[in-house]
């Protein structure tokens, strides 16, 4: 059976607004949503007003939902930055009873910056969490194939890895149909789930700014949802829309027009 989870991204404080992730565990609950991928930009500003992780958590836990992800680790060219953010996301998952940690590596892949991911996936792995490579046409991770690379590199002990699958860098990235239709099922961590506006000229605004609900874009993803059900997929749908034109409507009516609007691709 799909799971849903709700992305807090969309209003999170990264684009300025004034959601706190409470608030977005409380809407992405009432919407039916039994899980959650909060973004740790909003974790992060609600930990400096002085809530705490602990606090999240029991809100949770009152209201009937669970993190599944986190969003999200950037593996970069700053060893130390890296390292420090991937700290203090693990803590943020394991405190939250996420499952998986979310990565984009924004660098060529070398073996400066393979040694990197791994100290990171070790120390996800201490917190109990997987990490989830994401590929998207902006970064040097464009396709399945490049993400499946990455996750070769060796772990430590209890370390465990799975791609991210979303439906807007399928459509509009570099990776194929056909590469889709390849990945082991077992490969695949969870799906991120959105449709598009069509294409600006700007994509990485596109990405950003212009996704929209499942059905109110041009995304192809009748297609994307049924070749996944065909072949057995029953895993976790994360609803990811990144739509600056949906920012200004309160989060809970957002929470419930994702679901409702996701919910028919996967029946």
């Amino acid at each position: 059976m799909t799971l849903f989870a709700f992305s807090t991204l969309n209003h999170s404080t990264l684009f300025g607004e004034g959601t706190t992730i409470a608030d977005q565990i409380v809407a992405a609950a009432r919407a039916g949503f039994p899980l959650l991928s909060p973004d740790f930009f909003s974790v992060r500003t609600y930990r400096k007003d002085g809530g705490t992780l602990a606090e999240l958590a029991e809100l949770q836990h009152t209201h009937g939902i669970r993190s599944y992800d986190v969003a999200g680790l950037t593996v970069s060219d700053d060893d130390e930055a890296t390292k420090r953010e991937a700290e203090e996301l693990a803590e943020i998952g394991a405190a939250l009873g996420a499952e998986w940690m979310q990565v984009r590596v924004t660098e060529p892949i070398d073996e400066a910056v393979r040694d990197r991911y791994a100290w990171c996936r070790d120390a996800c792995a201490r917190a109990g969490l997987g990490v989830a490579v994401e590929f998207s046409p902006f970064t040097p991770i464009r396709t399945i194939s490049d993400a499946q690379d990455v996750l070769a590199t060796r772990g430590g002990e209890g370390a465990r890895g799975g791609v991210i699958v979303d439906s807007f860098h399928v459509c509009r990235g570099a990776t194929t149909w056909e590469e889709l239709d390849a990945l082991p099922l077992d490969e695949l961590a969870f799906v991120q789930f959105d449709d598009a506006l069509p294409p600006g000229d700007d994509g990485r605004a596109d990405t950003m700014h212009r996704r929209a609900l499942p059905g109110e874009g041009d995304l192809d993803l009748a297609r994307f949802a049924a070749g996944l059900r065909k072949r057995g997929f029953d895993g976790v749908v994360s609803v990811e829309v990144l739509a600056a034109h949906d920012r200004g409507e309160p989060v809970e009516s957002f929470a419930r027009r994702c679901r409702e609007s996701s919910e028919p691709y996967w029946r």
